[in-house]
């Protein structure tokens, strides 16, 4: 009888109450440690999924279970076309970049503390929104300067774990992103001046074209700037790559007038700054 009244003593209930009450808040702890937090920092990258999702949709993305097929869409991001051509397989840089924005949300969510900051999220959606805006653009040249600011402010500003010079899992899409648009946009810039310069007359006739020459002296100027990071360089050597390839493969025309004179000397400065591109690009994939 004794022991059953001890039992049910108010000291007992209190002490078997506040004993439940701790183990309760022991287990919440836990759930909120291992599964909550994870939750709420998905949630907290909603806006870069929302933005990846309408891009994907726009552009056509997919990926096929049945047989293993992917779908780039590569096509889709060709917008502005200067006279130096972005080799189309360049393009498929765009899922790459979509592919390490799903690869950093998850990694964040999946980490023991947020490793994403508001600003990184920023940046990938804002990101994502003017891409996808650029995509199919009336004016493309427009939609792709403003893309290629909007892409490089987290950078310009080190917004967020952003730098130009540093990379990272979570900075990786939007420098792939800033460099490829901000080659294209100048490239887009120099060929719309170009067309502006009027044909100046020399003896026997008038000098020809020379936008892309000058497109070359631009890809010199981004290729050799200071403070490119290690995926600008990367970037700026695979796109000169394709635009040496593209330049050779129809071969070369050994004609003495002054159309084939210039082109000749197109083609070897480009090879000259992709041998500079090239070699930056394997100095900075080391360091990486």
């Amino acid at each position: 009888m004794d022991t059953v009244k001890n039992l049910l003593s108010v000291e007992a209930v209190s002490s078997f109450c506040a004993d439940v009450s701790d183990r309760a808040e022991s287990a919440v702890a836990k759930v909120d440690d291992l599964v909550t937090s994870r939750v709420m920092r998905l949630a907290n990258s909603a806006a870069v999924l929302f933005t990846l999702k309408a891009l994907v949709d726009k552009v056509g993305m997919a990926v096929s279970l049945d047989n293993f097929q992917v779908n780039t869409a590569a096509d889709q991001f060709v917008g502005v076309v200067g006279d130096l051509e972005i080799a189309g397989w360049c393009y498929n840089i765009w899922a790459l970049c979509v592919l390490l924005q799903l690869a950093s949300v998850v990694r964040s969510a999946l980490a023991d503390k947020d490793e994403l900051t508001q600003g990184d999220v920023t940046a990938m959606a804002a990101t994502n929104f003017f891409v996808a805006r650029m995509v199919g653009s009336d004016a493309p040249l427009q939609s792709t300067v403003l893309a290629a600011l909007v892409t490089g402010y987290a950078m310009r500003n080190n917004v967020g774990a952003s730098s130009a010079t540093k990379t990272s899992l979570h900075t990786a899409s939007v420098q792939l992103a800033s460099a490829f648009l901000t080659t294209s946009a100048t490239l887009g810039v120099v060929a719309f001046l170009a067309a502006l310069i009027p044909s100046i007359p020399v003896v026997g006739g008038f000098v020809p074209d020379v936008s892309a020459l000058l497109a070359v002296v631009a890809m010199h100027g981004i290729t050799n700037r200071a403070g490119n990071g290690s995926l600008k360089e990367i970037v700026n050597g695979v796109i000169l790559a394709g635009m040496s390839l593209n330049a050779i493969k129809g071969g070369i025309d050994l004609s003495l007038d002054f159309d084939s004179i210039l082109s000749n000397v197109t083609t070897a400065f480009l090879l000259f700054v992709t041998y500079q591109a090239v070699d930056n690009a394997r100095a900075a994939a080391s360091d990486l």
